[in-house]
């Protein structure tokens, strides 16, 4: 802004695009990051996955 690249409500919208990313998106990343670690360590338990990789 000091520089006049952007306009302040660009700039708004840019910060609270930012929260948004920070705030809320980690929830559902979560969630999807371990179910999808379920399945993998049950197939790994069940042998049907060979190089199954569990973070």
């Amino acid at each position: 802004m000091d520089q006049d690249l952007l306009a302040s409500d660009e700039a708004a919208s840019l910060v609270g695009a930012a929260m948004i990313s920070v705030l809320v998106l980690p929830l559902p990343a979560t969630r999807l990051r371990s179910t999808a670690g379920d399945a993998s360590r049950e197939q790994a338990a069940h042998g049907t996955a060979k190089d199954a990789e569990v973070w």
